[in-house]
């Protein structure tokens, strides 16, 4: 990356020769980062008083749609939860930006935007509270809060609310990816504790109409139970969804991906066991779990492992096949 830059959102690429990302500059300067090869990058400062970008989608190298956070210092990629997240987009490859305001009382986490007039977003009802006041409380098991979603037509005109499931909807840190602008699918993490063990959180939902309403589809009940940690769909059939899963070793958690290619119906499960000479400067701990995944294709996928922050090297997970 260009000296002085720091990333402030994950990567997204439009095609394989066109990445976009938001950043910063010099720990400053909110900026809008795109590249057409990877190696030299065109750095864009953001208009004034425009915040961060956090999350960004780009349907084509013109169009971007993402989340911008205004207020503060950025909590951590991927992890947006506060109170005053914004809606961001750009139809000139980042020339001219607009920016506007979610619904009153709605703190948004997560959005996908499969074209460039269709998104849908997830996050909480939170009119009694932030659900992050600024580095004091994290109030996510309020429970008054309520998981939502939006969905827009109109390139974030306007938006209307959808509907989940009564036993399922978007809690903390959700992971919603939709790859066309009728089919989108949310991590359930509704209710999720730390070691529960309860096969009711094991479990995606499902749209099929933009994000209006949705089905849960459960895994089944002889899989081990996750802790999912993101999910991508390159179609609307294919989906795989990272996670951690414990092994009949007390306190022993492995790497997964759960692969279905019937939209939910069924699922495959694919381990990954760590290798017998860890390389030097990688801690153990690093084969636990996927933290990003992304497939271009069905029966292409790269995956990022999760490692401590200052190490160097991360484990990668490919696959070329079904």
């Amino acid at each position: 990356m260009p000296d002085g830059v720091t990333l402030s959102s994950p990567l997204t690429c439009a095609s394989a020769a066109w990445c976009a990302a938001g950043g910063l500059y010099h720990g400053r300067q909110p900026v809008f980062l795109t590249s057409r090869d990877g190696h030299s990058w065109t750095i864009t400062p953001l208009p004034g008083g425009t915040g961060q970008i956090v999350q960004l989608d780009c349907p084509t190298a013109l169009v971007c749609r993402g989340l911008e956070w205004s207020t503060g210092q950025l909590l951590a990629a991927n992890f947006p939860l506060q109170t005053d997240m914004q809606f961001i987009g750009t139809d000139d490859s980042g020339r001219h930006f607009s920016v506007t305001a979610f619904p009153r009382g709605e703190s948004i986490e997560s959005l996908s935007c499969p074209t460039v007039t269709s998104c849908a977003a997830v996050g909480v009802f939170d009119a009694s509270g932030p659900v992050y006041d600024h580095g004091r409380t994290w109030n996510f098991d309020r429970p008054d809060m309520q998981g939502i979603v939006l969905t827009t037509r109109n390139a974030g005109v306007s938006w209307q609310p959808g509907t989940f499931p009564r036993d399922a909807g978007a809690g903390p840190f959700p992971d919603i990816t939709c790859p066309d602008a009728s089919h989108c699918w949310l991590i359930d993490s509704v209710g999720t504790d730390a070691g529960s063990n309860s096969p009711n959180h094991t479990q995606v939902v499902v749209s099929s109409d933009g994000g209006a309403t949705w089905t849960s589809r459960r895994l089944p009940p002889n899989q081990s139970f996750p802790e999912f940690s993101t999910v991508t769909c390159p179609t609307a059939a294919t989906c795989y969804a990272a996670a951690e899963v414990p092994r009949t070793i007390p306190g022993r958690i492995t790497a997964a991906l759960y692969a279905t290619h019937d939209a939910g119906r069924t699922w495959s499960l694919v381990t990954f066991a760590r290798p017998a000479k860890i390389p030097a400067g990688m801690a153990s701990d690093s084969f636990m779990s996927i933290g990003n995944i992304q497939c271009p294709a069905p029966a292409a996928c790269v995956a990022l492992g999760v490692v401590d922050q200052g190490q160097k090297i991360t484990p990668v997970y490919t696959t070329g096949s079904p």
